[in-house]
């Protein structure tokens, strides 16, 4: 299945996880990568689903939680996104990815004390996330604050 994806052939991968599904369904790792390639293919739902299903078999995945927060997210689920991504970071505190989505969830809200709270602490752990933030345009609405300015200033700093 994750050669099948890796190469673009996402029915051949789909099918090949639904197997392993069949034959294991507790394959929280088939379920959490359907998961992800249904994301990919906007298939919103579907990944809602086997996100939620990996989330049952193992609580504390925090890239299982992580995934599902993205998946409300993409969906405009911001409540249920932000709970699921606190959640990832309750397991793995260092985990950057739930750090930079929520920094992009409050950036899009226009919330800019939590978008740069958020997004300073996912540049501690890795300062390359800059990169992400300035190509993301979930943060083009804040980018031209006081706030998001100091914190450039303090990245390049940083280098």
């Amino acid at each position: 299945a994750r050669e099948a994806e890796f190469i673009g052939q996402w029915e051949v991968a789909t099918r090949h996880y639904r197997q392993a599904l069949t034959l294991n369904p507790t394959l929280v790792e088939a379920r959490n990568n359907l998961g992800t390639l249904y994301v990919r293919q906007q298939q919103l739902t579907a990944a809602i689903s086997e996100f939620q299903a990996a989330v049952r078999l193992a609580p504390n995945y925090a890239m299982v939680r992580n995934n599902l927060g993205s998946a409300y997210f993409l969906i405009g689920e911001e409540a249920l996104a932000i709970q699921e991504f606190l959640a990832a970071l309750h397991i793995d505190g260092a985990y950057v990815s739930p750090l930079y989505n929520l920094a992009s969830l409050y950036a899009r809200r226009g919330d800019v004390g939590q978008a740069v709270a958020f997004l300073t602490r996912a540049l501690a752990i890795e300062p390359g996330v800059w990169s992400w933030a300035q190509a993301d345009a979930d943060f083009d609405g804040i980018k031209a604050s006081p706030e998001f300015q100091r914190l450039r200033t303090q990245s390049h700093v940083k280098r």
